[in-house]
């Protein structure tokens, strides 16, 4: 009966009960290794296909008017396929743990059957069955309990009816090898760590989405300002050809200069045309970054960029180094390989112990009960060695894990160099591009003015057709050369906050710089070795003193 029950409450559940369980358990995991570092704790739980992707149910509504900047950041961190994908990475990670805690759980199994015999002895039916439970322990005691039964109902014959019953107990105690603590506690701890980058990575990836997605923005929308200078031009090369042509009618110009200004114009709308072309193509792009379809109807905040143009963006108050020293240890990604130095010297020790000899204390008890006679109970004590005589693949594991070793350092202080060299870059292109947008700015404004002089000076008649042709074509370049410019400096503001890693996500999926003062950046060394596990390490204990209870 008590088998019975024990198969009955463990089958009752349905899928969907498990499925919640696993959800409950993962998202607890999650939420006690978040770290204020991976930004604000919003978005990042899995759904099914048919409910929101996001912590609490939202419906994904494209915008009726101009989708604003935020619009488009909000709707990537809701809908962009590979969100979704790093999500689920963050989800399968943390599933692993459970498995790795769970082997230091109580571990139920049972087994049952009946049945119906018949030989020349006679015919009888039966049922036998067992219940018991496994134990593995942080200290290395491994623990296995087994509860066995048979019955059987002589129909026929003269074999005798009745129920039998087996108690069994075992421990296993290793007193030399897998007897410390931290070496039986290396898989989960592994889990562990592997979940916290797993969220590390996390966090750096919704940076780079972020940055992706206004990157495309402004350049879709810096295609529709150069797609209006080129209607613009059109038309101001039309009016031009109008006023000429008047001018041409009171014989104060050439006619074969009108020519000259309607292959201008001819010139103007095959660039009108061809620009048209690619603000479609780059809005389709957009919308492949937000993964809505291509059909979908957008229109975005062409606003925008007169915003921009408006509010000059400061450049960084800090200096190329202090940058450097911020992204080394600030950067999610290269914090991973830092702490992959602390991994590979665990291995080395978990393989130095693979080396020792084998003694294991086992203790056993059993019980016999059977109808028909008493009890019997036999216990059992005693000691197991292995010598530990042959070691050549443990030999070959140990020097794998030194080897291992090396790289891990070299690897972190190449990401080091490379984060550096980013940095570098990033901080040199934000530099160049502050300077060409104040020329380009500049340029526009000599553009202009020269366009407008030019324009009386051939009413007047004092310019030509070439004069005025020419300011109205470097009119043109300037307009779209200074869009170009605006825009490769807001882009070079967000990959050099990016790089440096002091950009911070809030909660719509927007950002913000976090101020960087040299005391901040002097605090920590950038070469220095990983932090100490203190947390980590502090999480699996409190982790199997739950275990304990259940």
């Amino acid at each position: 009966m008590f088998a019975l029950i024990f198969i009955l409450t463990g089958c009752n559940k349905d899928a969907a009960q498990y499925k919640d369980e696993a959800d409950k358990e993962v998202n607890g995991i999650i939420d006690r290794l978040w770290q204020d570092d991976f930004g604000p704790k919003t978005n990042y739980k899995i759904a099914d296909s048919l409910e929101s992707s996001n912590d609490s149910p939202v419906e994904l509504v494209i915008p009726s008017g101009a989708m604003s900047l935020e619009d488009a950041v909000y709707i990537a961190t809701n809908n962009n396929r590979r969100y979704q994908a790093e999500k689920e990475a963050i989800y399968l990670k943390a599933l692993d743990l459970t498995l790795a805690a769970h082997q230091f759980a109580p571990r139920y199994f049972s087994e049952s059957g009946a049945g119906y015999a018949k030989n020349i002895n006679g015919e009888a039916i039966d049922a036998a069955g067992n219940v018991g439970l496994t134990r593995l322990f942080a200290s290395g005691g491994y623990l296995t309990t087994d509860v066995a039964f048979a019955w059987a109902d002589i129909l026929t014959g003269d074999l005798r009816s009745g129920l039998s019953g087996i108690f069994q107990a075992a421990l296993t105690k290793p007193l030399l090898r897998d007897s410390e603590r931290k070496i039986l506690l290396e898989n989960l701890t592994q889990a562990q760590r592997d979940t916290l980058y797993q969220l590390r990575l996390f966090g750096r990836f919704r940076k780079e989405l972020t940055v992706s997605v206004i990157t495309a923005y402004y350049n879709t929308l810096l295609s529709y300002e150069m797609l209006k200078n080129a209607r613009q031009n059109h038309d101001d090369l039309k009016e031009t050809f109008e006023l000429m042509e008047k001018m041409a009618k009171v014989g104060r110009l050439e006619k074969h200069e009108l020519a000259e200004a309607q292959q201008d114009i001819l010139k103007a709308r095959d660039i009108f045309i061809r620009q048209q072309n690619l603000c479609n193509q780059t809005l389709d792009e957009f919308k492949l970054i937000l993964s809505i379809p291509p059909s979908t109807v957008i229109s975005l905040d062409t606003e925008k960029l007169s915003v921009i143009a408006a509010k000059s963006l400061p450049t960084p108050a800090f200096t190329e180094q202090q940058a450097v020293a911020a992204a080394v240890n600030r950067r999610l990604d290269l914090l991973n390989e830092a702490d992959m130095i602390s991994d590979a010297e665990r291995k080395i020790k978990v393989a130095a112990e693979a080396f020792k000899a084998r003694l294991d204390l086992t203790a056993s008890t059993s019980s016999v009960t059977k109808r028909t006679s008493a009890s019997a109970t036999t216990n059992s004590v005693g000691i197991e060695l292995d010598l530990a005589l042959d070691r050549k693949a443990e030999r070959n594991q140990y020097r794998k894990t030194l080897i291992a070793l090396d790289q891990a350092k070299r690897n972190y202080q190449e990401s080091c160099d490379i984060t550096a060299l980013q940095v570098r870059t990033a901080f040199r292109k934000l530099t160049e591009s502050a300077g060409v947008r104040d020329v380009q700015l500049k340029s526009l404004e000599l553009a202009a003015d020269r366009f407008n002089k030019t324009s009386l000076l051939l009413q007047y008649g004092r310019s030509n057709t070439r004069d005025i042709l020419d300011a109205q074509e470097d009119l043109f370049d300037a307009k779209n050369a200074a869009a170009e410019a605006l825009v490769a400096f807001t882009i070079a503001n967000l990959d050099f906050y990016k790089d440096a890693g002091v950009m911070e996500i809030k909660e719509d999926g927007m950002w913000n710089a976090k101020h960087l003062s040299e005391k901040a950046v002097a605090e920590k060394s950038a070469a220095k070795r990983p932090r100490k596990e203190t947390a980590s390490e502090e999480t699996i204990e409190n982790w199997l003193k739950k275990l304990t209870t259940q």
